[in-house]
């Protein structure tokens, strides 16, 4: 067992270091190039991500400076070393007997391995966040909640489950408002330092208004189904807020199933998803199917859906190859290819629509798991009968 694991573990590491040789995106250069002048940028911190963020790329700066001269693939050593600690903690989290599926899921996970090694996208460093705070929630609390503010204050996303885990985690409105409070500090923190020192517009990294700007009001299919979307999302995140006041974490797994379920909520109802995104729910979601011992085939459903969903544009199709297949420009991207026969966008929004669907299919395997379902048969009879 343990031999065929750490050759799973080798067989992964080498192809997650090939796509970072063979692949390069300008966002991994946008993303570390900035903070690299960290006092020269600063006041453009307002266009960037948190400030947790500027710190982080600013501390590791050096590895910009040797991608330089040696290639983007440098970039990526940092994401690995975050890799590897979600697996070592996915490890820990799962039984002896799951533990080749859980690094399976994880390891090969093609969500994570185009996004973050291909792309080069933060959000792995977020994900290795809230997968310590899942560790430490039972026996380091404090160092747990030290840990999602830290994720909330890389990158905003994270802070929709916030609310559900305070109601589940506190009894008392004490309890529950020194916790909610506490995981404010650090993304609050630094944007009041941030924002005295360069006046920047704060609330733009934390809040992108790229959402705003994908609403739409007409009656187009594609319009509708986003506004049923919002809907469902925002009915999801209630019910599971509803749940949280009546429920207690009283496991890891109670926690990132609240997570999971928040998450959730948020990425079904956001009009602006990017592939990139969902390495943030990706192992939290591997984690709970491993837990709850359900079908791995939902995860290698959901990656494909969000590759077909997400992947069809020239940028992301065939630029990653530019830096070795210098004829890559001229290439058709899967939009274009299929362009005498179908509009790609019809297709890719069935497909989003789809992953979205098994996101919401698993928060209601949670909620049955968990007797919520039973529950609410009780609390509405009772209901009915007054």
């Amino acid at each position: 067992m343990e031999i065929k694991l750490k050759r799973l573990f080798w067989l992964g590491l080498i192809l997650k270091l090939m796509v970072s040789f063979l692949t390069d995106h300008d966002d991994i250069w946008f993303i570390w190039s900035i903070p690299a002048n960290f006092f020269g940028h600063i006041n453009q911190i307002g266009t960037y991500y948190p400030p947790l963020a500027y710190i982080f790329y600013g501390l590791l700066s050096p590895f910009y400076f040797l991608a330089l001269r040696y290639g983007g693939w440098v970039l990526r050593l940092p994401y690995l070393a975050f890799d590897s600690w979600i697996l070592f903690l996915l490890l820990r989290l799962v039984d002896y007997k799951q533990r080749e599926k859980t690094l399976i899921l994880w390891w090969f996970n093609p969500v994570v391995i185009f996004s973050i090694y291909a792309m080069g996208h933060v959000e792995i460093i977020q994900a290795a966040l809230v997968i310590l705070s899942i560790y430490l929630i039972k026996k380091r609390q404090l160092i747990s909640g030290l840990a999602f503010s830290a994720a909330i204050a890389f990158k905003t996303m994270p802070i929709i489950a916030l609310l559900p885990i305070t109601l589940a985690l506190k009894k008392d409105w004490q309890g529950r408002l020194k916790w909610f409070l506490g995981s404010l500090v650090l993304p609050v923190g630094l944007g009041v330092i941030f924002w005295l020192v360069t006046r920047a517009d704060l609330v733009n990294s934390y809040y992108p208004r790229i959402v705003s700007r994908q609403l739409e009001f007409n009656l187009r299919p594609d319009v509708i189904l986003m506004w049923l979307s919002i809907l469902a999302g925002g009915i999801l995140y209630l019910f599971i807020i509803w749940i949280s006041s009546k429920r207690r974490i009283e496991t890891q797994l109670d926690y990132a199933e609240i997570i999971m379920v928040s998450l959730t909520a948020m990425f079904i109802a956001n009009p602006a998803n990017l592939i990139h995104r969902f390495v943030l729910i990706s192992p939290i979601l591997v984690y709970v199917l491993g837990k709850n011992n359900w079908s791995s085939k939902w995860i290698w459903v959901f990656s494909l859906l969000l590759l077909l969903g997400y992947v069809y544009t020239w940028p992301v199709q065939w630029g990653l190859l530019r830096n070795w297949y210098v004829v890559a420009p001229e290439k058709l991207a899967l939009r274009e290819l299929v362009a005498p026969w179908i509009k790609y966008e019809h297709l890719a929004l069935m497909f989003q629509t789809t992953s979205s669907l098994i996101l919401l299919w698993i928060s209601w395997k949670i909620f049955k798991v968990n007797n919520v379902i039973v529950s609410l048969d009780v609390y509405f009879r009772r209901f009915h009968r007054c």
